[in-house]
């Protein structure tokens, strides 16, 4: 078969433009990609040199005439997804940067297999083409100013090293917000038409509007909660797939309230008069402005100590009065204002004090029994004694029963970061205390 090299002569000339104009193309996910407007070739150029292709490789593959204003980069990554825009596209930038390889470097486009791949790119040929939609076993690609061709993968210029091939296809993903306050939209990226879409979510989450169709809205249904997920089930070509998109967090996130003892070191359940504490409102993701947290501490009724306000994530506190103090914390999250309180004892001390050290904790943290006598608690005739963790949707992490030792340690490692309950049971008491994961 003949073989026709006259195209090279448009590759090639472009380099001596001067004064050149540039476009500025996008690719799926907006990476700009740069671009050349180039001149167009003669009437008579543009006849010769499409006669001469359609004598060498047959007038059924020759898509489209000879152009020297765009050329193989541009056809595939760009023109066949129904853009206009007719220009010349180089591997690299004029400043010699990356520029087609943007299309797969930022997600738009995603590697795969010969059999999945909608565009090919020929990398040691700087070459790319499409899959023909039309004639099966063929790629279609503009061999460079001549035409538009339908050939075999491995058919065309030797120059293209043909051989050597990736294959791309769309990157469909979900874009959307990954925390959801009361309502947010979802959309599917890249969509080309499809049979159905069909929308699921997770509980606390639901689809209001937009089912079937590539944007929905989803409300949530629920309190503060983690660990969630957008779904959408695509029915296409006889086939069907799914895509996911997580969601870290529904509505605004729970602060808690917690006693810690003056360094900050060990949180307590209760308090003991005549003692000075920190009191510190704990969010996985705290604002730093001392004027979004709003403190008002109640004293008890009789105690004839009047009410006190406070800001800032910590503040001290001591009282020399027993009873039950009321914390009450008005604090400015991702979703707005929440409230949240805490009823807190403070009486003489105990007999015996759970303690976590250290807490917050980063890898592994002890769990300990302390008795205010001062006394080992081996030395108790029922020293026996257990504790379970529970996270903050009162899922149970861990727990260990028939301790006989003061203090047990809790390995940490691969937990979410958050807040933690730990309930230690003793002598038919129930004690908890707060534990915080970092």
């Amino acid at each position: 078969m003949k073989k026709i090299y006259l195209f090279l002569t448009g590759i090639l000339a472009f380099t001596f433009f001067c004064n050149a104009q540039y476009v500025t193309l996008y690719t799926p996910n907006g990476s700009p990609v740069q671009t050349l407007i180039r001149s167009e070739g003669s009437t008579e150029w543009i006849t010769i040199t499409t006669n001469q292709y359609k004598v060498a490789y047959g007038e059924e593959n020759v898509l489209a005439p000879a152009s020297q204003r765009y050329n193989c980069h541009n056809y595939a990554w760009h023109m066949s997804e129904g853009n206009t825009e007719i220009v010349w596209m180089n591997q690299y930038d004029s400043y010699g940067n990356s520029n087609v390889w943007k299309y797969w470097t930022d997600g738009s486009y995603v590697e795969t297999t010969e059999n999945n791949g909608e565009k090919i790119f020929y990398y040691n040929g700087d070459h790319s083409a499409i899959k023909s939609k039309t004639v099966a076993g063929k790629y279609e690609s503009k061999w460079g100013s001549a035409p538009l061709m339908r050939h075999y993968p491995t058919q065309g210029p030797s120059i293209y090293e043909m051989s050597y091939r990736r294959y791309y296809k769309l990157a469909y993903a979900i874009s959307g917000p990954t925390t959801i306050c009361d309502e947010a939209p979802y959309s599917i990226n890249n969509l080309p038409s499809v049979d159905a879409i069909n929308w699921t979510t997770s509980n606390s989450l639901t689809v209001i509007s937009g089912q079937n169709t590539p944007q929905v809205t989803v409300s949530s249904t629920g309190e503060f909660s983690t660990s969630h997920f957008v779904k959408a089930t695509i029915s296409m070509c006889g086939s069907s797939f799914e895509i996911r998109k997580n969601i870290s967090r529904v509505g605004n996130e729970n602060a808690a309230i917690l006693l810690y003892d003056i360094d900050g070191m060990n949180s307590y359940h209760s308090g003991t008069i005549l003692t000075n504490y920190l009191v510190k409102a704990h969010l996985n993701n705290p604002s730093p402005d001392p004027g979004h947290y709003r403190w008002t501490i109640i004293a008890p009724p009789k105690s004839g100590i009047p009410n006190r306000l406070a800001s800032g994530q910590t503040f001290p506190f001591s009282t020399d009065y027993s009873g039950g103090y009321t914390f009450r914390l008005s604090y400015f999250a991702e979703c707005g204002w929440s409230t949240v309180t805490k009823n807190i004892y403070f009486g003489f001390a105990p007999l015996v004090q759970v303690k976590i050290y250290p807490n917050p904790a980063t890898g592994e943290t002890s769990v300990s029994l302390e008795l205010s006598s001062g006394e080992d608690l081996n030395s108790m005739s029922s020293q026996i004694w257990e504790f379970e963790v529970h996270d903050q949707n009162q899922r149970l992490i861990t727990h260990q029963r028939n301790i006989n030792s003061n203090s047990h340690t809790i390995n940490t490692a691969g937990w979410q970061k958050g807040l933690y309950i730990v309930t230690v049971t003793y002598n038919g008491e129930v004690f908890s205390e707060k534990l915080v994961v970092k």
